[in-house]
This record gives structure tokens, sequence and C-alpha cells, in this order.
């Protein structure tokens, strides 16, 4: 069996496993797979899927086009671009004279997403011409940046939410509805309008990234698969893409790489760049180079604390700090070829952590620290560069207080380079 949505292999041992760990029976377990409402963990634990804005805005229209018809619904079927259908409740809001409102509070399952319970609204009225318009309202971004799948100047609806929408609003037109006939009447010489709001959008994108993609004003209408999965990097992975597809769009041929927030706040200041130039990448930092590659970047340059950058150098580059064993052979492995005497003394300490490690290194003789910084700089150099298809990259290492600990080149030479 395949999970409809991921489309991954779901095998019997695993439906098994699961009815085990849940005390449910293995058909139950396999009917929830197939309708894509969840996703089971190799522990055999079940998290629950949630629905993306896209098809909440799509249940929302569909209900309020269904309106202007004459018949008002608590809930609304609407196919997800996977082909499942689901079910959502929806809610009618004041409506005035030939003009329908209904919102869906988005449900996002076992995802902690900022857009959880988020009131998703559409509004919905005939007017002269023909065809379906769809707009963003209050608390849906506008793109002002180039780079993402919507043209600059337009609302933040992406192109497969959009024709979920338009889908779900030719449904209602055309009552193809299991719930009952509709008792109105379409218009055929009349457009319909879609007016898709957010109350709390604006306050709700403050916490996502899309001040940094370029949209402003509210959050995007999002969904390539029409379900939220619960726990998942995919969001956080597709916006790091888009921001490097804006940043090339924007003629940038250099890209700064920090490791997390204190190494992007500490790169932007010291390199005296714009903010949107430098990519926070996280744990994400393989994704962020081998995109880097696919768009033709020049120049890379990497900023990142000690333990982040050790661990870069030791080769650990898509795992998280925390699953990553601590790199002690690697640091005396650097020091070697600076003082074999140092090198021996940091494989004899008893550190729990390369912070502890270190702080035992600059007890014994803090002349040699810059030395390991530079040497671990340029091994991280060399390990970054492998994904990048000969690209140029240089590495900083940085302490929380802004200093530069070392890096294979001089500040002032990088500074030039992204210029």
């Amino acid at each position: 069996m395949k999970d409809p949505v991921s489309n991954k292999e779901v095998s019997e041992a695993m439906i098994e496993k699961a009815a085990v760990f849940n005390s449910m029976a293995m058909e139950e377990i396999e009917t929830m797979v197939k309708s894509g409402e969840i996703v089971i963990l190799k522990s055999g634990k079940i998290l629950r899927r949630g629905y993306t804005t896209g098809t909440c805005a799509s249940a929302a229209s569909k209900a309020a086009v269904v309106s202007l018809l004459g018949i008002e619904l608590s809930s609304v079927s609407v196919l997800t671009p996977v082909g499942l259908r689901v079910t959502l409740t929806v809610n009618k809001l004041d409506s005035t004279s030939g003009v329908a409102r209904y919102s869906v509070i988005k449900d996002a399952g076992d995802d902690i997403d900022a857009t959880n319970g988020a009131e998703i609204v559409a509004e919905v009225w005939f007017d002269e011409g023909s065809g379906i318009e769809i707009n963003g309202g209050e608390g849906v971004g506008k793109v002002k940046k180039r780079g993402l799948p919507v043209p600059v100047g337009e609302s933040a609806i992406n192109p497969i939410p959009l024709n979920q929408i338009r889908g779900a609003v030719m449904e209602g037109l055309q009552s193809k509805m299991s719930e009952m006939p509709v008792s109105g009447s379409y218009p055929q010489d009349r457009r319909v309008m879609v007016k898709i709001e957010v109350p709390t959008g604006k306050k709700i994108a403050e916490k996502t990234l899309n001040p940094r993609l370029g949209i402003e004003g509210g959050i995007s209408i999002l969904g390539t698969t029409g379900f939220v999965e619960p726990f998942s990097l995919s969001a956080y992975d597709s916006s790091l893409i888009l921001q490097l597809s804006i940043l090339r769009a924007e003629g940038y041929k250099t890209l700064v790489i920090a490791t997390g927030a204190t190494s992007e706040r500490i790169a932007v200041k010291m390199l005296k760049i714009p903010r949107i130039m430098a990519i926070r990448a996280g744990i994400r930092l393989e994704l962020v180079l081998k995109t880097a590659a696919k768009e033709g970047f020049e120049n890379v340059v990497i900023f990142g604390l000690p333990a982040k950058m050790v661990k870069i150098a030791a080769g650990w580059i898509a795992t998280p700090l925390y699953k990553t064993p601590m790199s002690q052979k690697l640091v005396a492995d650097c020091l070697s070829s600076i003082s074999e005497s140092i090198s021996e003394e940091i494989k004899r300490i008893e550190a729990v952590s390369i912070g502890e490690m270190l702080a035992h290194l600059e007890k014994a003789d803090a002349g040699l620290l810059e030395d390991l910084f530079r040497a671990v700089s340029k091994r991280a150099s060399l390990n970054c560069s492998k994904l990048l298809n000969g690209i140029e990259v240089a590495s900083a290492i940085v302490s929380r207080n802004g200093e530069v600990l070392g890096c294979d080149k001089p500040l002032k030479e990088l500074m030039e380079v992204v210029k």
C-alpha cells in the first residue's frame, strides 16, 4: 500500500505495528492511510495530517458560491491537488445582499504551524463579465520581489492552491455535490468574484519567513498536496529554496549562509550586507548548498559558531547538531599539524561538548586557538565545496559576541567578495 499524499510505501508490518501501538484494528489503520489523514512513524505512533490554507480557502469559497445559489451548508467536500476528497466544516459569516461570506478554521493536524487555528475567509459575489477571478484581501500578502511562483504585485496565492480554489468554485457552480441539488441558478453571463481573507494574517506573517521572501501584509495561501505534513520540514525547505531563487532574480552572485540566528546577525553586521542576502540554513545546510549550485551562485560565504563549524568540518553537514557525535578527534587532527603535544592533550580531555573542549584548549595555550579555528574553517569550506560543483567557498567562525575567531580568508577579502 502507498500513502496517497506522500507516495511513500506503507508496508503491512508498519500497519500492524501502528495497530498494536495505538490499540486499533489493522483495517481501521488501512482506511485512515488510504484517506491521507495520517502518517505512521517508525515507532508505530500515528500523527494526523492537517489541511493547507489552500484547502481551507477552497472549502470556504465553494460554500460561499453555493450560498449565492440558495443553499446554506455546514460542511463542504473539496478535491485536494493529490486527488483525494476531504470534507471540512464551514461557518457562515455576516453577508450583505448579493455577497456571501464563509470561513474555515484551519486545522494543521499534529503540525506546529503558525497558521493553525487561523480563520480563512472567502467572500464571493457575481459581477459583470465571465469566468472566475480570485484575489487576496485583508491578511493575504502581496508579492514585492521577483523569483516567487507568483508575479510581483499580485496576491500571494500560489498557483496550485489557486487552481484548487477555482476548481472548488466550479464544482459549486455546476452543482456537483452529493448533499442536495442546487435550488437557485447561476447567471451564465456573470463573472464570479472571489476574495480570500485572513483577518489575523498580518500578525501571523510576522512569525513566518514571508517578510524575508518579499511578501508583505499577510500570509501566503499555500498547498502542493492540500495536506499539512505533521512535523514536516517541507514548508521550511520550500521557503529556503524560494529565498535563493529571489536572490538570483535580484542579481546577487554571492550567497552568505549562516548556520543560525546569532551567526546570521553577525554576518549581516560584519559584512555590511542587506539582511535578505544572508540565508539562515540551520539544519538544512546541505539543501541550501545544493540549491546554490543549481541557482548558479558564483561565491558562497559561510558564517557559524564554533561547535557547528567543527561539526561541518567533520563532515556532519546534513545532520542536526544535537544528533552528531562530538568531533574531539577532528579537533585533535586539526591541531596535529600545529602542535603534536597539544593534539595529544585534546585527545585526553574528558569534555562533553565542543565548547568545553575549546575552553580546556584556551587555558592550555590560548595562542593556538586562532590557528585551530583557521584549520577548522578550511576543512569546513572543503567539505561544503563538494556540494557546490566548483563554486568558491569561504568560511568564518565567530563567537556569540561578534568576534571573528578564525576564517580561511581575511575579513577584508570576504567583504570584497560580497560586494
